[in-house]
C-alpha cells in the first residue's frame, strides 16, 4: 500500500535543486518519474482532476491525522495530500524543458483544488473533501497549504486569476486568529482547543508567498505576526518547535520536522524581504527585544 502525500513528498525532494539546473538533472528525473507514477496510478476517472488516497484504491484504511482520528477512507483523497501533487508540479515547472509540460499538469491540478472549496460558509475556505461530494471539516493548515500552492502559481504563470484565488484563502485563513494566547490560529474551525505550528508556520509562509505575488504589505505585516506569535508562544529554548500549544498556555512538547520546516523557509524570505536580521517583539515600547530569523549571521549570497 502507497500512500499518496509519501510519494509527492518524494517527488518534492528534488525541490533544492530547481535553481541549479545542471546539477541537479538526476534528481529533476527522479521527480519527474515520480509524478507521472502517481498521476498514472492515483488519478480517478470517476472524478477527473481528483486522486485517490492510496494505491491500490478500494482497501478500507482508517486515517488517524484527522480531529477525532480513525476517518475512514473515501472515494478520493483529502485536500492535504492533494496538495502535494500541486506543490510537486509548481516546482517542476521552474525547470525550463519541463515547463510547457508542467503547464498543463498546473491548469488540470487547479481544476481539481476548486472543488475542495466551500461556498456555503462564510468566509469562503477550502474543506478537507471535495465540496460536491460531502459538507467535511475546514483546517487552517490545509488552507495555507493551497494559499502557499496559489502563490506559487502565479510566480510561475503570472495569471493574476491565482493571486485573487491566494487572498480569498488568506481572509479564511486570518478568520481563525483571535487575541487568546495572545494571538495565532487553530488547527481546525469551530474547535478552539489548540493553536498548533502547522496552522501557524503554514500561514507565515503563505503570507510571505502572497506578499511575493502581490507586493501588499498587509501580507507582509501578516506574515511578521504569524512569525512573531510562532516565535513566542510555540518556540522551546533549543530552538524546536512545540507542536501546538493549549488554550491553557501549556505547549505539547512534541516535534515534527515540518514544523520548523515551514518557519526556515519563513525566515530565509523575511530577511529577503525586509533586509534585516531581527524581527522586534511584540511588547511594551519601553522594552524592546528581538526575535532572531534562522542563520540570521550568515552571509547570504545574491
Amino acid at each position: 500500500m502507497k500512500k499518496l502525500l509519501i510519494i509527492t513528498l518524494m517527488v518534492l525532494a528534488g525541490k533544492g535543486y530547481a535553481q541549479h539546473f545542471q546539477s541537479g538533472t538526476i534528481y529533476k528525473h527522479r521527480a519527474d518519474m515520480f509524478f507521472e507514477e502517481v498521476w498514472k496510478n492515483y488519478r480517478l476517472k470517476k472524478y477527473p482532476g481528483l486522486f485517490s488516497e492510496h494505491y491500490p484504491g478500494g482497501e478500507k484504511v482508517d486515517l488517524d491525522y484527522f480531529q477525532g482520528s480513525n476517518v475512514k477512507e473515501k472515494e478520493v483523497s483529502f485536500l492535504w495530500p492533494f496538495s502535494g501533487m500541486y506543490s510537486a508540479a509548481n516546482v517542476l515547472f521552474r525547470y525550463p524543458d519541463l515547463k510547457k509540460k508542467y503547464a498543463e499538469y498546473l491548469d488540470s491540478l487547479a481544476v481539481g483544488v476548486w472543488t475542495y472549496r466551500d461556498t456555503t460558509r462564510m468566509p469562503m475556505g477550502y474543506q478537507a473533501y471535495p465540496a460536491k461530494l460531502e459538507k467535511s471539516d475546514r483546517y487552517y493548515d490545509d488552507n495555507a497549504l493551497v494559499c502557499i500552492d496559489y502563490a506559487e502559481a502565479y510566480l510561475n504563470t503570472k495569471d493574476t486569476v491565482y493571486v485573487s484565488k491566494a487572498k480569498e484563502v488568506f481572509n479564511f485563513i486570518i478568520s481563525g486568529w483571535d487575541e487568546k494566547l495572545d494571538g495565532g490560529v487553530y488547527w481546525l474551525e469551530g474547535h478552539k482547543d489548540q493553536k498548533p505550528a502547522c496552522s501557524n508556520g503554514m500561514a507565515t509562509l503563505a503570507a510571505l508567498k502572497l506578499y511575493q505575488a502581490s507586493n501588499d504589505p498587509v501580507y507582509l505585516n501578516w506574515a511578521k505576526r504569524f512569525y512573531q506569535w510562532m516565535q513566542s508562544r510555540l518556540r522551546n529554548p533549543e530552538g524546536i518547535y512545540y507542536n501546538d500549544v493549549k488554550m491553557d498556555g501549556k505547549p505539547n512538547a512534541t516535534y515534527y520536522t515540518y514544523n520548523t520546516g515551514s518557519m526556515l523557509e519563513s525566515a530565509v524570505l523575511l530577511y529577503q524581504f525586509t533586509n534585516k536580521p531581527r524581527l522586534p517583539e511584540r511588547g511594551p515600547a519601553c522594552c524592546p527585544k528581538f526575535l532572531p530569523f534562522f542563520f540570521a549571521d550568515r552571509k547570504w549570497p545574491t
